[in-house]
């Protein structure tokens, strides 16, 4: 089965290949990017070797599969390393945000405490200020002084 490098001769020449193949074959012969690939310099030597071709041909589709599989892999491997690393973002972020709740709230609580211990120590002083300065005054202002 042999490909001429003319696709005229290609298609008047269908007793090189078996009857089921000759319209595939003039078909595939007379394609511009075949007769580019065979008068390249690989494509004749290939041609005079089709034992070293057809190695090559059957070795390109059998490692088409596991490349594939391979490629999918990383593909599926990457997105999901993405999403986990999303995943894994989000969940760092949420604790942090109940650790950031938790000491804004143990926070607010010791605000709220040392609040309410600053009024009563200012309500406390202000009595005490206020009862001893109505006694004082009203000690001393309720005897005058001779003289």
């Amino acid at each position: 089965m042999r490909c001429h490098h003319d696709p005229a001769t290609a298609q008047r020449s269908p007793a090189v290949t078996p009857s089921g193949f000759s319209p595939w074959m003039a078909r595939m012969c007379s394609d511009p990017r075949v007769e580019e690939l065979l008068s390249s310099a690989a494509g004749r030597y290939l041609s005079e070797r089709p034992l070293l071709a057809l190695t090559a041909l059957l070795f390109g589709a059998m490692a088409a599969g596991p490349t594939g599989l391979f490629l999918a892999f990383v593909f599926v491997t990457s997105v999901a390393t993405a999403v986990g690393f999303v995943f894994v973002e989000a969940f760092l972020i949420a604790a942090g945000g109940a650790v950031l709740l938790c000491a804004l709230v143990g926070v607010a609580l010791l605000a709220t405490t040392f609040s309410a211990a600053l009024c009563v120590c200012h309500v406390t002083v202000t009595n005490v200020v206020t009862f001893y300065s109505g006694r004082r005054g009203a000690v001393g202002g309720a005897k005058p002084k001779a003289e």
